[in-house]
This record gives structure tokens, sequence and C-alpha cells, in this order.
């Protein structure tokens, strides 16, 4: 044996044991490693598990949040809204059998034609045409063009501002009919001491000047959700530029003219749009003044077809008109509301 193969053969018998112990200690640490990642695994399966349960249970409990606060306005939206005006639509096209005391299809228009004979035949039919016009036109665009000023002006702090809040906010915090009877008592009784005349008539009374005393009610009644609506709308006006047009000397009319009505245009436009819907069915708090005798000369259409379907004689037998009339004034302010929406379209819309 030459001296190559000797010292491989002394090295083998060296290094052999040592890498046999080295393979078997790979292995039991392999294996214990193998063991350990897969525990690790499994524990991290288990805490995702976990978290998906619990994420889950969150979900059903927030889940359960939101049908019990949402549950009772859908409830009544569809009660109050969806299936009222549904049985307001086939109301339309029934009529009240007397006899069997029972409503009962029928197959003809004539509940639709009778409109056109009532606008005819009832006196005074043309002056509620005037009047319904003139409420929209009073409320939507001079209450709100007046609303909107008072907002800005109290938005400046001008002095006294919060005290004004207090007055002009009141009316929407007590009872409306708080307010009517204040609003007679001082109309009757004070406003004669006032001007000096004990004998004067009531404004309210006074058929020439009946409706437009209630008008100046809904304007002073109003001020309260306009202040709360276009002050916060105008909160959205950026600091920078106010102290940019103060510090070029912007007047105040300049100030909200050029700055602040671009911005809250369209708000303001909610308002107006909104207000057209009111054409056909508003009424400027009649039933509270006056109940079911109040003047011709302050009778609208809401307060008209409120009177005959509430306090008429046979009301049963008002309510098939008063649907087919609802339809008919639908299909009139339907196409104009959305054409006054397309009208403040095409105003300033300014992003901030």
């Amino acid at each position: 044996m030459d001296d190559n193969e000797e010292k491989r053969s002394v090295t083998q018998k060296i290094f052999y044991p040592v890498s046999w112990l080295f393979g078997k200690c790979r292995k039991v640490l392999g294996g214990a490693l193998y063991d350990v990642s897969v525990r690790i695994h499994q524990k991290r399966e288990e805490r995702r598990g976990t978290k998906q349960k619990k994420l889950s249970s969150y979900k059903k409990s927030e889940l359960r949040f939101l049908w019990a606060i949402f549950f009772w306005p859908i409830v009544c939206f569809f009660v109050g809204y969806v299936a009222s005006n549904f049985n307001s639509f086939l109301l339309a096209f029934q009529e009240y059998d007397v006899e069997t005391n029972s409503f009962h299809f029928i197959g003809d228009f004539r509940n639709f034609t009778r409109i056109f004979r009532e606008l005819k035949v009832t006196p005074g039919m043309s002056l509620m045409v005037t009047n319904s016009i003139i409420y929209y036109l009073f409320t939507t665009v001079v209450c709100g063009a007046i609303g909107l000023y008072v907002a800005f002006m109290i938005y400046k702090k001008v002095p006294a501002g919060n005290f004004f809040v207090v007055i002009l906010f009141l009316p929407a915090i007590i009872s409306n009919i708080v307010w009517v009877l204040i609003y007679k008592y001082f109309v009757e009784y004070g406003l004669p001491l006032v001007v000096g005349d004990p004998d004067m008539m009531s404004l309210i009374m006074d058929p020439d000047t009946s409706f437009l005393s209630l008008l100046m009610f809904g304007l002073w009644i109003g001020f309260g959700g306009n202040l709360l609506i276009n002050t916060g709308a105008m909160m959205r006006v950026p600091r920078d530029c106010l102290e940019a047009a103060s510090l070029e000397g912007c007047s105040l009319w300049r100030e909200f003219w050029t700055i602040t009505f671009p911005v809250i245009f369209q708000t303001w436009g909610v308002g107006i749009i909104c207000g057209v819907i009111t054409l056909f069915s508003g009424s400027p708090s009649t039933y509270s003044f006056f109940g079911a005798d109040a003047p011709l000369e302050t009778y609208t259409f809401g307060y008209y077809f409120f009177m005959i379907v509430v306090n008429g004689k046979d009301t049963e037998l008002n309510y098939p008109y008063a649907a087919a009339a609802g339809l008919m004034f639908t299909a009139v302010v339907a196409p104009l509301t959305y054409f006054v929406k397309w009208l403040f379209s095409k105003g300033p819309n300014v992003e901030v």
C-alpha cells in the first residue's frame, strides 16, 4: 500500500464517524425544525381562524345594530309613502258605494273629468290658483332671499347675532300652534294699540289683508330651518378667499355675490326645487288659524283639498276625487320640477 492510499484510509477512519454523527444530527434537527414549523403554522391558522370568527361576530353585531336603526324608518317609508301613494293611485280609479260602504273600481275617468268641472263651478277656483302660485313664489323666492341675507349677516358675526339666532330659531323648537295663538293675539289686540287705533279691524279677519298676514307668519316661522341650512353651507367658503378679499378691500355685498353665493348656490337651489313640489299642496297654516271657516280669500289648493277630505261632508266620496287631483297635479309638477332642476344645474357649481 503506498502512502496516498494509507493517508486516504486514515482520513476515512477519522472523518467517517464525524460525518455519520453530523448526518444523524441533521436528521434529528431537521425533523425537530419541521415539527416546530408545522406547529407554528398550525398556531397561525388557529389565530387566523379566531380573528375571522371575531371579525364575523363583529360584522354580525354591526349589521344587527344597523338594522335596529334603519328598520323603523324603512317600515315608515314603505307604509307611509309607498303604500299610501299606491293606494292613492288605486283610489283615483275607484268610486265609493254608499250602500255597500266600500270602494269599487270604475271603468272610466270620471274622477279626472270632475276636476275640470270643479274648476269651472267651484267659486274662487281662480283665486286658489293665484294664491297657490303667490304662496310658492313668496316662500321659495322671497323668503329664501331674505333668509339667505339674514344667514349671511349672522355668519359675518354682526352685533347681537347670537340673540337673533335664538329668536329666529325659536319657532322651530316650540309647537306651531303656540306661535299661531301668539301671532293672532298680537295682530288682533297688540297691533291696534301699537298704531293707536283700538277700533282697527284685525288684519287676519280683514279679507283684503288676511292672506298677506298668513304669508308674514310663514316668513317668520320659516326662518329657523333656512338659517341652519344656509349658515352651514356658508361654512364651506374657504377662509383664504375671505382673507384675500378683505385685504383687497372687498365690500360685504361683493364678497357675498362673488364668493359666498357661488359656493352655496346649489344648496340654495335645492330649496327652490323642493318648493316646486308644494306648488299645489302648500298652505300658509290656514287651518291652524281658521279651522274649517277660513275666508275664501285665503284658499289655496292645499287647503281646499285638505278640507274636502278631512272636514267635508261624506268625505269617503271625495277620496277618489282628491286622489285623481293628486295624480293630475303630479303630472304637472313633476316635469316642472325637473325643468327647474335643469335650470339650476346651469348655475355656478364651485368645488371647495
